[in-house]
């Protein structure tokens, strides 16, 4: 009953529908939430990977990377999301490649992700963003994923974001220095 409110027109029914499956933490329900990722409705498909997320199913990984690739940007940036709640080392590099997305709210989201997995590895492209992405709240995502890495090598990154021409970036790369 509740796997078809994630396939349903509206979107509040929909979000209501992933969050109460969610928290099921059922077999059945994690099969039903991965069929949902393949719905023609963009909508529903965002949904299932909220709830996919939120689950913290394992076999939700590789579709989610999959989804990465989704021709609608909202399903892209939620699987990137995610993912990153997922913690699964297997995600690094394609959250990588999503931080160069042509949508903000792809990267921004695979900026936060790559910082709650926790890796090194991922400073220098988390500092790239920092220091080039056109948009602010991709470069705020980034340094705080800079923050929370806590890497001494994200250091000239998070010092050059204190001159950025955004007070939110600014603020949150002082955040990102002090957790170095």
């Amino acid at each position: 009953m509740l796997l078809a409110g994630v396939s349903d027109s509206d979107a509040c029914a929909r979000s209501i529908a992933a969050r109460l499956i969610a928290h099921a933490e059922s077999k059945a329900a994690t099969r039903g939430l991965l069929h949902t990722l393949d719905a023609t409705l963009p909508g529903a498909r965002s949904a299932a990977a909220l709830a996919l997320g939120l689950a913290g199913s394992e076999e939700a990984v590789d579709p989610l990377i999959a989804h990465l690739r989704d021709d609608a940007a909202g399903v892209r940036a939620v699987s990137a999301w995610g993912l990153g709640r997922l913690g699964q080392p297997k995600a690094l590099a394609p959250l990588t490649v999503a931080l160069k997305d042509q949508v903000p709210a792809v990267r921004a989201a695979a900026a936060t992700s790559l910082g709650h997995l926790g890796e090194s590895t991922t400073v220098e492209a988390l500092s790239r963003a920092l220091r080039s992405d056109p948009v602010d709240k991709v470069r705020e995502a980034a340094a705080e994923a800079l923050g929370h890495l806590g890497e001494k090598s994200g250091t000239p990154a998070l010092i050059g974001g204190l001159s950025d021409q955004s007070v939110d970036v600014r603020r949150v790369s002082a955040w990102g220095l002090g957790n170095i």
